[in-house]
């Protein structure tokens, strides 16, 4: 009796550790499996990414962050993300990240997402940086999301341009609708000039009576 039931537990233990394997190489299976999906979506992506891993390494780039960054894929490897991105912004990072970043030695600005990054050749260009959680090779790494920003600051600093431009000629329109006499009315708009544009002066050339030279003046 107490045979049979001591060879009962042996059974059942056997059938409970043997689940238990069947278990965990079911989740070591779907682990690798989501990780290679992840590969796959990050080298897909057009938007530069870099799994980064322990001590701030990179140990994933996809063809976009080789193209913005101006390496082969093979040089980016193990190349430290300071030196790519030397100010490493995390942008709607949880607490777990920053202990992360902080275990590895690396530093990061918190609530900040636009930086810097440093090409092969030295260029600098804009950026915008998200950077998240992820496995990869069964390592919980970082994974930065980047975007160049160059176009966007362009098309902005043109639109500022634009503006302030407008406001220059509405202001000396306005000046010289106000103003009583030529002196006067000139002295008010090369002051709005000057403000508007960041000169230190700025001088008042009129033209001769047959308007073939412009003659300096006292303004």
């Amino acid at each position: 009796m107490i045979v049979s039931l001591l060879i009962a537990i042996l059974v059942w233990l056997l059938q409970a550790t043997r689940h238990k394997q069947q278990l965990l190489q079911n989740e070591v299976a779907l682990r690798k499996e989501a990780e290679e999906q992840t590969q796959v979506l990050i080298q897909r992506s057009q938007n530069a990414m870099l799994v980064v891993g322990e001590a701030g390494r990179v140990v994933f780039s996809n063809n976009a962050a080789c193209k913005l960054f101006e390496y082969y894929d093979n040089e980016l490897s193990l190349m430290s993300i300071d030196k790519l991105i030397p100010v490493c912004p995390l942008a709607d990072i949880e607490n777990e990240n920053h202990q992360w970043s902080q275990k590895n030695g690396m530093q990061f600005p918190v609530k900040e997402n636009n930086s810097v990054l440093i090409t092969k050749f030295g260029e600098e260009k804009p950026i915008n940086v998200n950077v998240s959680l992820v496995r990869y090779n069964d390592c919980e790494c970082l994974l930065f999301n980047i975007y160049d920003i160059s176009q966007q600051q362009q098309i902005e600093k043109q639109l500022r341009e634009q503006a302030t431009s407008i406001q220059m000629l509405l202001d000396v329109t306005t000046v010289v609708s106000e103003q009583q006499g030529t002196e006067k009315a000139l002295q008010s708009c090369v002051n709005i000039i000057c403000s508007t544009l960041g000169w230190s002066i700025g001088h008042v050339y009129m033209p001769n009576d047959d308007e073939s030279l412009l003659l300096p003046t006292d303004i």
